[in-house]
Formats: C-alpha cells, structure tokens, sequence
C-alpha cells in the first residue's frame, strides 16, 4: 500500500481522536481513511457516503488495499469489518435507529463527502449528529468544505467534536458572523422572519473580521488542510474556449426570451438573486437549440451541437467526457455518438454505464455534473466537453477533478462552449469566479 506524503501525515495527525481531513478531490481520502481505520484501535467501521461512492469507491478500495470483510446496509452481519451505508438511508426513522443500535465505542464512523451534513436543520444532519455520542473515533472526508458559506462548518466539526464550536447553531452563528450584503456592508436584522427575504436578495452570513483569526485556529485543532497542488505533480490542466455563433433562428428566439426576462424582472434587488436565476436558465437552454415549453420541447438550431462534433473530431479516438445540464442536450448527442453512455437521473444502471467508460468499452461518457460530483475517478480519460454549465463553482470545480488526481499521467483538456454575447459568457465569468453571481444576472437582463 503507497502511501503519499499527505497521506502520511493525515493518518498521524488522525491518531489525536476524531479529525476531518479536508484534502481536495483526488489526493486519496478513501485510502486515507481505511489506513486510519486499520491502525486504529477499532474492531468495526461504518462507512456514510453518498451512494454512487460505494461501489464505485469504497468496495474497490477495501479489496484493494485491506483484508476486510464488508457488507452493504441493509445487509448485516457480525462477520464482516465495514458496513457501507448511503446518506439517504439515515433519513429514515427505521434505518436511522438500527444504524444507532448497532454501532459502540468499538466502532469508528466516517462521514465521506461530509458536507452533505452542512444544512443545520436537514433531517439527515439531524440523525447523523445523534450518533456523535457512540464512539470516540469519527472521521470526516471531503473536498468541498463549506460551498455557500463557513456556516456550513458547524454541523460537520460538531460530528467529530462537540466542544470546538458553541454546541447551538444560532450562538455559533451569533458569535462568528454578521449578515452582510454582497458589498460586506453589515445588516442590522430587527425581524428575524425577514432573514429569508434578505437571503433572497443575495445578502449572506460572512466571518466577522475581529473573530477570523479565532475562527480559523479552532478549525485547526481538528482540521487537516490539504491541496492538490501542495501534494502532487500533476500533469498541466488546459482550458481551451471555443466561442460560436448562434444562427439568426436562435439569436431571434434568444433575445425574444431575454426582452420577456427585463419584464418579468423588472427590479432584480426585488425580485431576489433566487427567483431571477430560475428564470434565466431559459436563455442556457435556448444556446443549446432548444427550451422546454409548458407541454412540449421547442428546438430550432444545432450550432453547438455542430460546434461540439467539430471539437470531437479534432480529438480523435480518445475519450472524453461531455457535461451537460439537460437531458435534451444528452439526447441530441448521444443520437449522433454510438458508442456513448449517458449519466444522468434516469440511467437505470449507473455502475455498469461507468465501469463500461472506465475500461474502454464506450469512448463518450455524456454526464450531468449533479450525477457525478462525488469521489468518481476516470483517469483512463484526459479530455472532458463542457457543452453546458451552471453557476455553481462547487460543480464545476469537481467534475474537473474527475480526470485531474492521482493516477493522472497525461495533462488534461478541458473544451468550454461559449455561444457569444449570450448567458455563456457569464456563467463562465462566474465559475472562473471573475465576476459575482449577482453581477452577472444583471448584466445578463440589461445587456
């Protein structure tokens, strides 16, 4: 078992008690994790992950790397090492308290992907925050930390260590943050049934200034920080922008969609950062060809699903993963691509699809990035399509880091399509995080 340097010191900085190991998407937490789990002085593991991870992660790394015998919840018995169980399940009363009967302080919890936890009141972070108290040994894995804001941190550090933060999460969030708007002025908040309105606006919880630096040393306490490119020599990534124009038919159906935005939008301060962005992804599907009307599919242009063959024929016989948002977009290409897989809400058998991309039996892989986000490594591919995207840096960040982590030895490509002078444009600046979300729907209204 070769372990790396980080690696390394994320399993003796574990032998302190219970730790989170933030290492970015690639670096091996799940190798990390059985390593701590083997050296520690525990009979049993109860392994929470999402559930694309288990068989797709997890029990290939077990078999790997470990003489351990598992089995997958519901299926329990006291013969094996690791129980493998999804966050969904522990929303249920059900399996949430047969999970709890079942583990003691022989047992050590890890939470992977744990900021599946940051919502405070989510009946999930609920139940999983009640099994704290069972064991002295808990570990928790992800790459993403807090995506929205640090409040995010609370309920994760609070897994692994109760007294790091105020055991409330309205006093932790009283003494560390201030509600701001998008300019870090701060809000006085008389009403607090007026939070949600606020939100609505775009304003957010940030880091009071004089409470940073106490902040930031309590996180250390318990916190492994690792990034990829302080552990690793990776080859280069390599962005290339292919920008095109929309046909006449599509600029016309575009900036009839956009004018009918300015009017249901009037104010967008009003109208809420929220409401406004549901809205404006009719102008994402519109660069696509198409939009979904109320009862049927309106299409009526091609010029990136033409760009995109372009690029592929370019590639040539290498693989490539193709991102997109909708399931339209995966339709049209997956009709003109034979050997592809889709992964998507409604793919029936998601393992086999992937195994299939993974050993080179389909040379496309038409993905949307939602359906993929967590600890999936294709490092049998160098080159991924971004067709379309969404706003979230989170999304974007790691659905690069599926083909960018160790095992990687070829640099990587990354095609952006950029209709120009449309919502593109923007949601590119935004994931690049060279302009504000905020910003950029408003100069997508009054462009």
């Amino acid at each position: 078992m070769k372990l790396y340097k980080h690696q390394k010191e994320a399993i003796e900085f574990a032998r302190r008690g219970s730790v989170a190991l933030f290492h970015e998407a690639g670096l091996g937490k799940t190798l990390s994790a059985l390593k701590i789990f083997t050296e520690s002085n525990k009979s049993k593991l109860l392994v929470i992950c999402p559930k694309i991870l288990i068989n797709n992660a997890w029990i290939p790394q077990i078999e790997k790397f470990t003489s351990c015998k598992y089995c997958v919840y519901p299926k329990i018995n006291d013969e094996v090492d690791v129980v493998l169980i999804n966050y969904e399940k522990m929303v249920s009363a059900k399996h949430f308290i047969k999970i709890y009967n079942l583990i003691d302080n022989d047992w050590m919890v890890v939470l992977d992907e744990s900021q599946k936890i940051k919502n405070h009141k989510a009946k999930t972070t609920k139940n999983i925050l009640k099994l704290k108290s069972k064991t002295d040994k808990k570990l928790i894995l992800t790459g993403t930390l807090a995506p929205n804001d640090e409040t995010e941190f609370w309920s994760q550090i609070t897994f692994i260590n109760s007294n790091i933060f105020p055991s409330s999460f309205y006093k932790f969030r009283n003494i560390y943050f201030i509600l701001a708007d998008k300019y870090g002025r701060k809000i006085e908040v008389k009403d607090y049934k007026m939070i949600q309105e606020f939100y609505k606006r775009g304003y957010k919880y940030i880091l009071r200034p004089d409470r940073k630096e106490e902040f930031y040393n309590k996180l250390k306490q318990v916190v492994h920080w690792r990034k990829k490119e302080e552990c690793l020599d990776l080859p280069k990534k390599n962005h290339i922008e292919i920008r095109f124009k929309l046909s006449n038919e599509e600029k016309k159906y575009y900036e009839q969609m956009r004018k009918y935005m300015v009017i249901e939008i009037p104010n967008l301060k009003q109208y809420g950062v929220v409401n406004a962005l549901a809205k404006v992804m009719k102008l994402r599907q519109i660069t696509s060809g198409f939009y979904y009307a109320e009862n049927e599919i309106l299409r009526f242009g091609q010029s990136k699903l033409n760009t995109l063959m372009e690029i592929l024929e370019e590639i040539g016989n290498e693989q490539v993963i193709i991102w997109t948002q909708y399931t339209e977009e995966a339709n049209q290409i997956r009709n003109l691509l034979p050997s592809s897989v889709v992964i998507n809400k409604d793919t029936e058998d998601r393992d086999q699809d992937i195994k299939d991309f993974i050993v080179g039996n389909v040379q496309y892989m038409i993905a949307m990035p939602l359906c993929m986000r967590y600890g999936l490594t294709f490092t049998n591919c160098n080159y991924a399509v971004y067709y379309s995207k969404d706003f979230s840096y989170e999304t974007f960040s790691q659905s690069q880091d599926r083909i960018h982590r160790i095992g990687t030895k070829k640099p990587c490509f990354y095609y952006h399509l950029i209709a120009e002078k449309t919502i593109d444009e923007y949601i590119h600046q935004v994931v690049n995080r060279k302009k504000k979300l905020e910003d950029a729907l408003y100069d997508i209204l009054r462009s």
